[in-house]
């Protein structure tokens, strides 16, 4: 340990020195790790935000600078910017709609809202629904879940979307209630998934009258994770599956193929 004292002809004066307290010093190449030096600059942030590159990109590259995203200094004024956002759309159009739920320690936990329009749009393409969770884009694994539908143009209608902090039973119940909630309780037909079992049960408690489907892409992609033996071993049953899975639209086809 070092203690130097500025005097009045502005040199320094050691006043301490203590030995035994003393270590090495730290590398140049490793001088970011120290916790003085993980901080990101207004330049910084301002060189990221105008490089044309996505939010994700432009957060990971802020992080490496002080050796992790964690290190950032993040506050809780994005939470509150993104709910003021909502609030702001609300005001401007009432059918515009959104729940926060926050858990006892007044953290916000998992988010849902849902477009202006989307009574309109359910009312005609709301029948058929698909739910999907896949889309975890950082490393803490939040999922972005959004309700969406095709319309009669082939194009992707979007009803709703969460973000969800974790894929609990209790965490998908209260995103579809909210949903529901946003609906006026219109429960879908027919909703698709992918294969998720707190999911699952989430929906045979909130839409008890739907019928509940796995969606096709997810039934492929998982029989490719689990039969990757049978798609090495046999040159045509990828194309062979593919057919009974796509190349159907009824029931019949499908059990004859």
């Amino acid at each position: 340990m070092v203690k130097l004292v500025m005097q009045e002809n502005g040199k320094y004066y050691l006043t301490e020195f203590e030995r035994g307290h003393n270590h090495q010093l730290v590398t140049p190449s490793k001088s970011c790790m120290l916790r003085s030096q993980r901080k990101t600059t207004i330049a910084q942030a301002d060189l990221a935000s105008g490089s044309s590159i996505r939010p994700k990109e432009t957060l990971e590259f802020m992080g490496r600078q002080p050796g992790g995203i964690q290190n950032l200094g993040l506050t809780n004024e994005g939470a509150r910017a993104m709910v003021r956002y909502f609030d702001k759309l609300h005001d401007e159009n009432i059918s515009s709609f959104h729940l926060v739920q926050l858990d006892e320690d007044n953290q916000i936990t998992n988010i849902f809202w849902v477009d202006a329009k989307v009574l309109v749009d359910y009312d005609y393409f709301g029948d058929i629904i698909y739910f999907d969770t896949t889309f975890q884009t950082n490393e803490d694994k939040r999922a972005f879940a959004p309700f969406v539908r095709v319309n009669h143009h082939n194009k992707t209608t979007f009803f709703g979307a969460a973000l969800m902090y974790d894929q609990s039973i209790e965490s998908f119940k209260w995103v579809i209630q909210s949903f529901l909630r946003a609906i006026s309780k219109k429960q879908p037909k027919t909703i698709l998934t992918d294969q998720d079992p707190a999911m699952t049960n989430a929906i045979k408690q909130i839409f008890p009258k739907t019928c509940h489907r796995l969606c096709i892409w997810h039934i492929y992609q998982n029989a490719i994770q689990h039969l990757s033996n049978v798609f090495v071993a046999s040159s045509s049953f990828d194309r062979d599956f593919s057919n009974c899975i796509y190349g159907h639209e009824d029931e019949d086809g499908f059990l004859t193929t």
